[in-house]
């Protein structure tokens, strides 16, 4: 079976292998992962930027659902972010405004 390494997930680039793991883009795609891995029966965590997760070196047996948008509007004096957005580039955006 082919295990999955967290470490580029995560700010410290430390961590162990995961069973499965999935890229989301979107938020549908997100529910799909979801619904899959609760169909399947697999425990499930969710990353975004990985700033604030830390994983052991072990093995994860489960799904690792990973959100990789990044998207940031800013309208007016109102910020809406995904939870993939680097945080440096909201402190940005915002402080700008």
């Amino acid at each position: 079976m082919k295990y999955y390494s967290i470490a580029p997930y995560t700010t410290f680039q430390v961590a162990g292998r995961a069973e499965h793991l999935w890229e989301v883009e979107s938020p549908e795609e997100f529910v799909k992962a979801v619904k899959k891995a609760q169909s399947s029966g697999l425990d499930f965590k969710v990353i975004a930027g990985g700033s604030n997760v830390v994983f052991n070196d072990g093995l994860y047996r489960g799904l690792i659902i990973c959100i990789k948008s990044g998207k940031l509007k800013v309208k007016g004096n109102l910020a809406i972010s995904d939870s993939g957005a680097p945080l440096s580039k909201l402190i940005s955006k915002t402080c700008a405004l």
